[in-house]
Formats: C-alpha cells, sequence, structure tokens
C-alpha cells in the first residue's frame, strides 16, 4: 500500500511540472528511494502505471534507484516539449 502513495506522489508531482511547461508527454522518471522504505521495486512500478493510466506520464519509463536517503526523491523526469519552430 505504501508504494501506491508513493506512486501517486511521483504522478502528481511530476504531472504538475510537465503541464506547467507544456509537455506533451513524459518518456521518463528517475527516483531514489530509501532502503529503510522497505518499498518493494516491482510493488512501485505497478503502482505507478496504475496511477500514471491516462496522464501524460501513461507509457513513461519509471527507473528506480534504492538508497541511503528516507523517503522518496525524484531525481530526474525526461519531458517531451513541443518543438517551438514547428506551428
Amino acid at each position: 500500500m505504501h508504494e501506491t502513495l508513493m506512486a501517486e506522489q511521483i504522478v502528481r508531482t511530476v504531472l504538475a511540472e510537465a503541464e506547467q511547461r507544456g509537455a506533451t508527454a513524459v518518456r521518463s522518471v528517475d527516483v531514489e528511494v530509501g532502503a529503510l522504505e522497505g518499498v518493494p521495486e516491482a510493488g512501485l512500478r505497478e503502482a505507478f502505471a496504475w496511477a500514471a493510466q491516462g496522464t501524460l506520464l501513461e507509457r513513461a519509463e519509471l527507473r528506480v534507484a534504492i538508497g541511503q536517503l528516507r523517503g522518496l526523491v525524484i531525481r530526474r523526469a525526461s519531458l517531451v516539449l513541443p518543438d517551438p519552430l514547428r506551428p
């Protein structure tokens, strides 16, 4: 259940940034999760896929690193931005 809350947090945070910057999609999201959180990587990926359905993150790859920090850190999101040279 903890992984569902984390996945929803990732989607909300990245979606807000993507919408603010006018992104048309998100290719990938890199996150780091503290080892002491006890979140199974496979469970987080599954929860992310569920939470991202119907959003700009729907096809995004979630890349998870387990670290020595506490909690969750979103390290990077690869956004697809519109080409300013194309009408």
